[in-house]
């Protein structure tokens, strides 16, 4: 689970956007990118990997369509399907995201990202266990 968590924010109402920055910088978390669009999340989507993004909290309906935010989760999980996708909206994402978390649950949202699977620290994890493993059965003089 991330405990600093490098985060992608897609969220059209710049208020929600900011509170929500906001809360997640005072929980030690850092959002690295931000969008107010499909379009502008969907040309982000290319900056993920670069930026170390392991979250992202994506808006339903980024003020078009109620699929903007399907959309988007489907391009992201082409590109970096390790990342966590959470959906922080006033209705439900129809399933498609990783984690539901309803507006205007702020904490509930915060709690999620902490609490956000990371495929990256589990696998660094599991290899830390395997070393572990190895250099207990064959300990090094």
């Amino acid at each position: 689970m991330p405990r600093k968590a490098k985060i992608f924010l897609a969220e059209d109402d710049i208020l929600i956007r900011d509170i929500v920055a906001g809360e997640l910088k005072q929980a030690g978390h850092t959002v690295v990118l931000k969008a107010s669009s499909k379009k502008e999340g969907l040309e982000k989507v290319k900056l993920l990997r670069k930026n170390k993004v392991n979250v992202a909290i994506l808006n339903n309906s980024l003020g078009g369509s109620w699929s903007d935010g399907s959309t988007l989760y489907r391009e992201i999980k082409k590109e970096c399907p390790e990342i966590t996708i959470i959906c922080f909206s006033l209705i439900s994402g129809s399933g498609w995201a990783d984690i539901m978390v309803f507006k205007p649950e702020f904490k509930k949202l915060v709690n999620a990202v902490k609490t956000a699977p990371s495929r990256r620290n589990s696998v660094d994890d599991f290899s830390r266990e395997i070393g572990r493993a190895a250099g207990e059965a064959f300990p090094f003089p």
